[in-house]
């Protein structure tokens, strides 16, 4: 039940006649006067915290978690999803290990490999050349999950629930990467992931389905 609201007049006769009538609201939830309403509230909750500006900015776009006739032929891509370029600097990707990046920018709606062999290297299938080479990089092919944190520790993006299998991609000859969708949605669903259909920047001769460095499959 609302509360009675108590209207308090005061009639005040000033020199030469003249009056006027002051009128005090006394409320506890609320008030009308001529034109506004106004609502006063008992508890004032907390503001909603602002996100970290970098969560979402880019997303981790395609895992070659199963390698390709080499099984340590593994790579992941990273997909800016602005139009600026992003500093890497101190980013991370965790997985079964950490990998810090030490330095490296992702051009505006571009895309950053790291992957554990160079392209030059006769272990690897890559035709184009990774941003970073480390033997940090190592994908689980049971239980797969990333995490990819800014420089100050927010979580930017993830990749796979860590339960088995991944969510996409193919460990049967010949092998094939898994990819994010066009529209990323949550990386951990697996319905935002789809298994390469199609070959991009690979060694020529390469039977596997992976386009790194490249525009998804779908």
């Amino acid at each position: 039940m609302k509360k009675l609201i108590f209207l308090n007049l005061i009639t005040m006769t000033v020199l030469f006649g003249l009056s006027y009538s002051v009128t005090r609201a006394l409320f506890a939830d609320s008030a009308t006067s001529t034109s506004n309403s106004f609502t006063a509230a008992a508890e004032f909750p907390s503001p909603t915290p602002t996100p970290s500006s970098s969560v979402g900015s880019v997303v981790i776009n395609e895992l070659m978690w199963s390698g390709s006739t080499n099984t340590d032929d593994e790579w992941l891509e990273l997909r800016n999803m602005t139009s600026s370029p992003i500093d890497l600097t101190n980013w991370k990707l965790e997985g079964n290990t950490t990998l810090t990046i030490a330095s490296g920018t992702i051009p505006a709606n571009g895309y950053f490999l790291v992957s554990h062999f160079a392209e030059t290297d006769e272990n690897s299938i890559l035709g184009i050349t990774p941003d970073i080479v480390s033997p940090s990089v190592q994908l689980n092919n049971t239980n797969l999950q990333l995490t990819l944190r800014d420089a100050s520790s927010n979580i930017v993006d993830q990749a796979d629930d860590a339960i088995n299998p991944p969510f996409a991609g193919s460990n049967t000859t010949p092998k094939k990467s898994m990819e994010r969708n066009l529209v990323p949605g949550d990386g951990t669903v697996s319905s935002n992931w789809h298994t390469a259909s199609t070959q991009l920047n690979l060694d020529s001769g390469a039977l596997e389905s992976a386009t790194p460095k490249g525009a998804n499959s779908l």
